[in-house]
C-alpha cells in the first residue's frame, strides 16, 4: 500500500500509548483501499509519513476538510445503498471512517515533535479536496444515466460496451505513414485549426504550419488544416473499414462521434493517428471531449477510456521516439479497473473483445 512505505516510520509511530492505535491504522487503511483509492484520492493520504514529520498542524487541518467533504457525500448518498463511493459497504460503515478520522486527528496532534515548513503534498491535497468537493456539490447532467446504470462504474462499462476502437493493425500502418510523414515532410499531415496558436496561417490562405518544441527548440512543420475538423479521420476510416461514419445520410454508424481521445488534435501527431481515436456514443462523447470543467467522474471516464486504448494498441510497443514526442500519459491514479467489452473494427467488419485494466 502506497502510505505504508516507509514502515520503520509507522512501527515507531505504533509503539505510542494511543489508544488503539493498530485498530485505528487499520481503519485508515480501510477508509484508503473502499474510499480514497477507488476514487482516485490515494494522494492525500499516500505521504502520511512525511506529513506527519514535516507539519502536523497542516495535515490536521487538511484531514478535517476531507472530514468535511466525507460528511457532504454522506448525506448526499445516504438514500443510495448502491452509491459508487460506498463501494459495497454501507452508509454506517462509511459514516464510521468519518469517526475514524477524528479520531486520527486526535491521535497525530499527541504525537511528539513535527517541524513546520511547507512540503510537496500539499498543493496536491488542496486541489484532490477541491475536485472532490466540485464532484458532490455541482448539479451533474450526467447523474440521471448514472442512477439508470447502478453506479459511476456501470456507466463507464455501459459506454465502453457500445464504443466503437479502431482495427489495432491499422493503428499500427498509420503510425508508420505519420512517423514517415512527420520525418521526411511528405505527404503533408492533416491537422485541426486550432485558437492557441500552434497552428499559424504563414502566408493568407496558402500554407499552414505546425509549430512544435523539438529538443527545446520551436520548429516548424508545414501541413493540410483540415476542412471542417475531421474530415481526414472520416477518410481514413472509411478508407480502412468500408463505413461512414458522422457523414449524414451516408452513415451505417450513426448517433456516434469521433473522439480524440488525448484531445491535441491540432497536433498532427495525434489528429489522424488512430490510436487517439475512438467512436463514442453521443451520449457519453462529451465525458471525452470536452474539458473547459473537470471533476472527479470525467478524469475517472477519460482515464479509463486512456487506459483501455493503452492496453488494446499495445501503445508501449509503438516507437514514439520515431515522432520525436513520449508515449501519450495515461494518470493511473483515475483508472477505474475492471473487464471491459468494447466493440472494434476488425478489418470491414465490427467485432467485440474484452479489454482488462
Amino acid at each position: 500500500m502506497a502510505y505504508y512505505k516507509d514502515t520503520d516510520f509507522y512501527k515507531q509511530v505504533l509503539k505510542t500509548k494511543y489508544k488503539r492505535p493498530v485498530q485505528m491504522m487499520n481503519y485508515i487503511d480501510s477508509l484508503y483501499k473502499n474510499f480514497l483509492e477507488p476514487n482516485g484520492l490515494g494522494d492525500i493520504i499516500s505521504d502520511l509519513p512525511n506529513a506527519l514529520i514535516n507539519n502536523k498542524l497542516k495535515l490536521t487541518n487538511r484531514l478535517s476538510k476531507l472530514i468535511k467533504v466525507l460528511r457532504l457525500v454522506a448525506a448526499k448518498e445516504a438514500s443510495n445503498p448502491n452509491s459508487f463511493y460506498f463501494n459495497g459497504r454501507s452508509l454506517a460503515s462509511f459514516n464510521q471512517w468519518i469517526v475514524v478520522l477524528e479520531l486520527y486527528i486526535d491521535f497525530i496532534k499527541k504525537l511528539p515533535g513535527g517541524k513546520s515548513g511547507g512540503f510537496s503534498w500539499e498543493r496536491q491535497w488542496d486541489n484532490t479536496i477541491k475536485l472532490l468537493e466540485s464532484q458532490i456539490e455541482s448539479l451533474d447532467g450526467t447523474a440521471s444515466l448514472i442512477k439508470l446504470c447502478g453506479n459511476k462504474k456501470r456507466f463507464i462499462e455501459e459506454a465502453l460496451k457500445n464504443s466503437v476502437f479502431m482495427d489495432p493493425s491499422n493503428v499500427i500502418s498509420r503510425f508508420n505513414d505519420i512517423q514517415i510523414a512527420f520525418n521526411f515532410k511528405t505527404p503533408l499531415l492533416f491537422a485541426r485549426k486550432s485558437e492557441d496558436k500552434k497552428i499559424q496561417n504563414v502566408i493568407s490562405g496558402a500554407r499552414y504550419f505546425y509549430y512544435v518544441d523539438l529538443s527545446g527548440a520551436t520548429q516548424s512543420l508545414q501541413i493540410k488544416k483540415d476542412k471542417d475538423g475531421n474530415e481526414a479521420v472520416r477518410k481514413l476510416i472509411k478508407n480502412s473499414t468500408g463505413f461512414d461514419v458522422s457523414n449524414g445520410a451516408k452513415s451505417k454508424i450513426i448517433n456516434y462521434k469521433i473522439s480524440h481521445i488525448w484531445q491535441n488534435a491540432f497536433d498532427p501527431r495525434y489528429f489522424t493517428n488512430l490510436w487517439n481515436i475512438v467512436l463514442v456514443p453521443n451520449w457519453a462523447n462529451d465525458l471525452l471531449d470536452k474539458t473547459s470543467f473537470i471533476n472527479l467522474f470525467n478524469l475517472q471516464f477519460i482515464n479509463t477510456y486512456r487506459a483501455v486504448c493503452n492496453q488494446f494498441y499495445k501503445m508501449s510497443s509503438l516507437s514514439w521516439s520515431g515522432v520525436q514526442m513520449n508515449q501519450p500519459v495515461v494518470d493511473v491514479r483515475f483508472i477505474v479497473h475492471g473487464n471491459y467489452e468494447i466493440l472494434y473494427f476488425n478489418g470491414t467488419k465490427i467485432a467485440s473483445t474484452t479489454v482488462t485494466v
